[in-house]
């Protein structure tokens, strides 16, 4: 199937496997889409998550700073990277992300 002809269904499909804990299929599923989009921000951040979840925290913060790059308001991407950054002992940095997290909140 071509990821781009049903990205919604493939994204669903992602999403339902992660939350039945079948994080590595969901994983395969993101990126077979964001090669298809290197822009998508959901997957971009679900791909983070992932990563951050599994230990792989330098991949983890790569992934959601490209999140962030492309959109600078996403409040969970910068409060997720905070906490990886965080887990990296780079206390600084996670620090400027809870507050970019706390400032782009939708209540906040």
């Amino acid at each position: 199937m071509d990821a781009r002809a049903r990205p919604g269904g493939l994204f669903e499909q992602a999403a339902l496997l992660f939350n039945k804990g079948r994080a590595a299929e969901a994983e395969r599923i993101y990126r077979t889409l964001l090669a298809a989009d290197k822009r998508n921000i959901a997957c971009l951040f679900n791909l983070g998550t992932i990563c951050a979840r599994d230990g792989r925290l330098d991949e983890a913060a790569a992934l959601l700073r490209r999140a962030i790059k492309i959109e600078p308001g996403l409040a969970q991407a910068h409060l997720n990277l905070g906490n990886v950054l965080r887990a990296q002992g780079r206390v600084g940095e996670a620090a400027r992300h809870f507050e970019s997290a706390a400032r782009h909140a939708p209540n906040g």
